[in-house]
């Protein structure tokens, strides 16, 4: 029983990034059972688990404070995860968790469309009712305001990627493979291969051999650019790997 309970105190432990304190406090917590609680005489008290501990270990609230910047912070809530995107704006080595990738891309997905929407729709309804340079110049900022938030959120987005590759265990040189394909080949690939579909539909019985190897040639470039986002996206919402540890030993 004695070894069952310590492997469960190294697993949450390992599991929850927690400090040698923390890991010290967890010890006692469950060496010590509460008073208020009767203890069974056939159990050892390390193999002890009082109802109340259990509310204490699954509350991260303040657990998460005691987490240092170079250490993934798992099950981080969108104020923690926006903190650290743009705090490690530079940062490539190190880890990132799940929570941490996916709560400011998703967050930053959202608002950047919305703002992109209502540019739109400022630009096509509301600019033609009121042709004047004032409301020109304003759809000038808004179009430099959209432009320039993308180009802001593009590096931290980036090097949010490469840690959370770090923390599956996988090198983040991988994505200058996989975001070529994903970002550039796939919506190549597939503006060619839509001109080509309409060539076919105009020149249906007069198609010259060589037409046939774009054909080839476009579909293989799609085939990459889908395989490779599809591995992309695999990766980013893989669990952690507890060897990725290994990319920590980088950070200084």
């Amino acid at each position: 029983m004695d070894c069952i309970a310590n492997e469960l105190i190294v697993h949450t432990a390992r599991s929850r990034n927690y400090t040698c304190d923390n890991v010290k406090e967890l010890i006692v917590d469950i060496e010590t059972p509460h008073q208020e609680d009767s203890v069974p005489s056939n159990i050892p008290h390390k193999a002890y688990f009082p109802v109340p501990l259990l509310p204490k270990i699954r509350n991260e609230s303040k657990r998460n404070l005691n987490i240092p910047f170079s250490l993934p912070l798992y099950n981080a809530n969108p104020i923690q995860a926006i903190t650290r995107f743009f705090k490690k704006y530079f940062v490539f080595s190190g880890r990132a968790s799940r929570s941490e990738f996916w709560w400011p891309i998703s967050l930053l997905f959202l608002v950047q469309n919305v703002v992109s929407f209502f540019s739109y729709i400022f630009e096509q309804y509301v600019s033609e009712q009121y042709v004047s340079k004032q409301f020109q110049t304003l759809t000038s900022i808004i179009s430099i305001v959209v432009l320039v938030l993308y180009i802001a959120v593009f590096i931290p987005a980036i090097s949010c990627a490469c840690r959370r590759f770090h923390d599956c265990n996988k090198s983040g040189k991988w994505l200058c493979v996989l975001l070529p394909c994903s970002f550039i080949i796939l919506p190549l690939s597939a503006i060619y291969g839509f001109i080509l579909f309409l060539r076919f539909v105009k020149m249906s019985h007069s198609l010259p051999i060589y037409f046939y190897y774009h054909v080839v040639a476009a579909a293989a470039s799609l085939c990459i650019g889908v395989s490779a986002l599809i591995v992309l996206i695999v990766l980013l919402v893989h669990e952690s790997d507890p060897r990725g540890s290994r990319f920590d030993a980088q950070l200084l």
